[in-house]
């Protein structure tokens, strides 16, 4: 599997705060099947960062494109790219 990083920032506060709960509930779906790693906005900041773990490029492009907060128009993608990290954290 590759991970693959995202990020975004948001365009319109009251289509967040409309979106937050599904997008909420489709992100924990999505570490529920393993599928995600991690998301999350910036501190203090206007964006998000979020984490794939799935085999391609075109199934991070699948999930981005269901997500609520695409399908509402409430962020902006800056970047989505393949990332290989060379050292991580024991489990």
């Amino acid at each position: 599997m590759a991970w693959f990083v995202l990020e975004m920032r948001y365009v319109d506060e009251d289509a967040r705060q409309r979106a937050r709960s599904r997008h909420l509930e489709y992100l924990r779906g999505l570490a529920a099947d393993g599928r995600l790693v991690a998301a999350g906005p910036w501190v203090g900041s206007d964006g998000s960062l979020t984490v794939y773990e799935v085999p391609t490029v075109a199934e991070a492009q699948a999930l981005l494109a269901a997500d609520p907060y695409v399908t509402d128009g409430v962020t902006e993608v800056l970047s989505l790219r393949e990332w290989k990290p060379v050292v991580r954290r024991e489990a």
